[in-house]
């Protein structure tokens, strides 16, 4: 068993999706409704051009176990 931490890719954008959605996620977000897919769509490709955003994708072997960003709102 390893994990393998890599930079999002838009090939990764529906298992975000999914993952996005699971009920146990959407019981502990902020915001606890469904989210659509035309507006993950925007949402996920506006975080991959932004210069300020970290996005990574948490593997075990290939099964999707999380994500996690970093958004820089100021320098330092």
């Amino acid at each position: 068993m390893y994990y393998k931490i890599t930079l999002a890719q838009e090939s990764d954008m529906m298992e975000i999706f999914e993952l996005a959605n699971d009920p146990l996620v959407r019981q502990n977000s902020f915001n606890q409704n469904k989210i659509e897919i035309e507006g993950h769509k925007k949402w996920f490709s506006a975080a991959l051009k932004n210069e300020n955003c970290f996005f990574y994708i948490i593997r075990n072997g290939a099964d999707l176990i999380g994500s996690v960003r970093f958004d820089f709102e100021k320098e330092n």
